[in-house]
């Protein structure tokens, strides 16, 4: 049922004092299956697991949406790769007479464990010293790495792989295991810790394989519903003569490779649980606009304060309480700011059936799935045929539905390589053959730089495909490419697809289209410092060059959305607070309104859903600084107060998307941290939405897939 946010804030604050195993309790509930109350607990906290290349990236990267899962007392498993021994002194970069420090890596590893070991107790336990297990966990495979659980009390463990950096040609380093550049990497023995002792001369050492290897058996045993990772593909920081340089650590680029072969190899098992992925942009969200709120980057700053030692514990068995490298400095890293999925999220994947049925369209570990509403039970199955072999899917798909009643879903195919050349990101797409009917073969739309003479590496910056069904049925899509501008195809009269073509601009993530009454196509996309748009006339082939709107840039996605008598709506997020903002223009014909109405809202991150209603008021939905969604409806035109929002529903990954059903009735769907769908109806007239939960893909689902058995035949 509906909790106020004053409520949400208070139930909070009780998580931190919760003992494990009585579990945790958000406070939020939601009505079951069966219409009785249901409390967000136990299996809908899900299983979580983060795969990590430095022992802070989860602070900086994965904020808060990790810490809610805590602070809910769900069961948290975090793999740390790398020892992130840096230069062995731990002291902060500046400081006096640094220079003199002796060169102590393994004290210093050992500095940055603790003081992690510490966010974890006091996010869990409200107890920044709470004594932690530790052991060493042998792999199947004989490699160890450390285990550190919080000895029964809160379900997070810790384990750390320890891999060292070290010099040579090509440097011992996580990202040319990845490529093969080198055959195995060592590892180094934290100060104190209970990893066997290895003689210098003969420390362990990992294959690229044993590594994936660890990694699935890892996933095996904590069956995850959630799994979060760092950005495989991100944005390039300079590009000359065919050279390119990063905006991230090459590590965190190599983690996430790891992690999502590994949860490929994973999903050949046929789990039976298929987890929802996610991926963290790192050091790239310096170059985005600020999306944390105020209390969310204090909360982001605090625990990243007791990493760095700052809480007042002391030295400790010889060991420092934290990273003194980061000390007190985390407010001044530009990338603190924010925290973005590498993916934009999508909030067009519930789309209503050419047979007025509700189908929502999700992705399980690299898998395309459909949930199709049957009786008021959504069922997953698997989505298409003939999906490429191997590979993985980015997390979202975006889906649109055409005026012949026809539902179409675009996504991303991911082929992950060794060789910083040889991966491929394709556009793909798959159409239901009738409506209401199946889907049939995926199409591959193939990528900006496929063609042959394109450097293939540019191959891996495309972002996520965002569609447009036209009046008349035409059908065409935009994706961000690696030049930051938008690459676009259309589907021509005669059923090909056009040639890629380059609209420009320099673009974030998040792109809205729109179409006016006398046909006119629109574009809108934030830019780094502005809103650009793009025009098109009806029947016209080609696109105006971008436009700055007098708006400054908003933090993450804009959502555009007609209302009535003519008028439309952009919404957004103000940077820095959360803050829903809308720009109001009056008629098709006339300039958009400069100044900004807030909307309000209760923070949050990512796209705000907006569905008109058969009376012609707007329903939103959105993220909130608390992991679940809050809703609202517009008020009038005329009454320039905002709207009262109220918060519920599950902890959830990615954003809403939200559809009429053919009752008229408000449809939100979101995609839980247990890997499950959760569905709220809106009545009108009603205060709050209900909410169902439906069961998530797995074994049979992936067995599916594999053509190894055959269902909803």
């Amino acid at each position: 049922m509906h909790a106020s946010l004053n409520s949400v804030h208070a139930a909070v604050r009780r998580l931190r004092s919760a003992v494990f195993p009585a579990p945790a309790r958000p406070g939020l509930r939601f009505s079951g299956p069966q219409g009785r109350g249901v409390e967000v607990s136990g299996p809908a906290l899900g299983r979580h697991v983060q795969i990590l290349a430095h022992p802070d990236d989860d602070l900086f990267f994965m904020a808060p949406d990790l810490f809610h899962a805590v602070a809910a007392g769900a069961e948290i498993v975090n793999v740390y790769l790398v020892a992130g021994e840096a230069d062995g002194r731990n002291a902060a970069h500046g400081a006096r007479n640094r220079d003199r420090l002796a060169v102590d890596y393994e004290g210093y590893v050992a500095a940055r464990q603790r003081g992690l070991r510490a966010v974890y107790a006091d996010a869990a336990l409200n107890d920044a010293s709470a004594p932690w297990t530790r052991e060493a966990y042998r792999t199947a495979g004989g490699f160890h790495v450390e285990r550190a659980s919080l000895a029964g009390r809160a379900p997070v463990t810790l384990y750390f792989f320890n891999l060292a950096m070290t010099g040579g040609r090509p440097p011992m380093r996580l990202h040319t295991l990845w490529t093969g550049e080198i055959e195995q990497q060592r590892t180094r023995r934290p100060t104190g810790s209970p990893l066997p002792d290895a003689l210098p001369d003969a420390p362990e050492v990992l294959t690229r394989e044993g590594l994936l290897d660890a990694l699935v058996e890892l996933l095996a045993e904590h069956r995850p519903s959630t799994v979060r990772t760092l950005d495989p593909d991100p944005d390039h920081a300079t590009y000359e003569n065919g050279k390119v340089t990063y905006h991230d650590h090459q590590e965190h680029t190599a983690a996430a490779l790891f992690a999502l072969e590994a949860l490929r190899r994973y999903g050949e098992q046929a789990p039976e649980q298929a987890p929802v992925v996610e991926s963290y942009r790192g050091y790239g969200n310096k170059v985005w606009p600020g999306n944390l709120s105020p209390q969310v980057f204090h909360d982001k700053t605090r625990r990243l304060d007791i990493y760095g030692g700052q809480d007042g514990r002391r030295r400790k068995h010889g060991v420092d309480p934290g990273d003194f490298q980061l000390g007190g400095s985390a407010r001044r890293k530009a990338y603190g700011r924010s925290t973005y999925a590498r993916y934009s999220h999508a909030s067009t994947w519930l789309q209503r059936d050419g047979d007025g049925a509700l189908t929502a369209f999700t992705v399980l570990n690299g898998i395309p799935v459909q949930w199709k509403d049957t009786d008021g039970e959504f069922t997953p199955r698997p989505l298409g045929t003939s999906a490429p072999e191997g590979g993985f899917f980015s997390p979202q798909v975006h889906a649109v539905a055409t005026e012949d009643g026809l539902l179409h879903v675009f996504g991303v195919h991911m082929s992950l390589a060794a060789g910083r050349y040889e991966h491929r990101r394709d556009v793909m797409l798959v159409s239901q053959q009738e409506p209401g009917g199946r889907f049939g073969a995926w199409q591959n739309l193939g990528n900006p730089y496929n063609a042959e003479g394109l450097n293939p590496i540019k191959r891996r910056e495309i972002g996520q495909p965002e569609p447009v069904a036209l009046p008349g049925g035409g059908l065409e899509f935009v994706v961000r490419n690696f030049d930051r501008a938008l690459s676009h195809r259309r589907l021509e009269t005669t059923g090909t697809w056009s040639p890629w073509r380059d609209l420009g601009g320099t673009l974030q993530e998040g792109i809205a289209w729109g179409t006016r009454p006398d046909g006119t196509v629109e574009l809108y996309a934030p830019a780094p410092d502005r809103i650009v748009q793009w025009n098109r006339a009806d029947q016209s082939p080609s696109f105006s060059r971008p436009q700055p709107l007098p708006f400054p840039a908003p933090a993450g996605p804009v959502t555009y959305v007609t209302a009535d008598q003519g008028r439309a709506l952009l919404l957004m997020r103000r940077p820095g607070t959360g803050e829903i903002l809308c720009h109001h223009r009056p008629g098709p014909q006339e300039p958009w309104q400069a100044e900004p109405q807030s909307l309000g809202g209760h923070g949050g991150t990512g796209p705000i859903t907006a569905t008109r209603t058969h009376d012609g008021r707007i329903a939103l939905a959105t993220r909130n600084d608390h992991g679940t969604l809050s809703f609202a409806r517009l008020p009038e035109p005329a009454d320039e107060k905002p709207p009262t929002w109220t918060a519920s529903g599950p902890l959830s990954v990615h954003a809403p998307s939200s559809v009429l059903d053919a009752d008229g009735c408000v449809v939100t769907a979101v995609l839980g941290v247990d890997a499950r769908l959760h569905v709220a109806r809106w009545e009108p007239g009603t205060p709050e939405p209900v909410w169902t939960a439906h069961a998530g893909g797995g074994r049979q689902m992936t067995l599916a897939r594999m053509g190894e058995v055959r269902l909803f035949e």
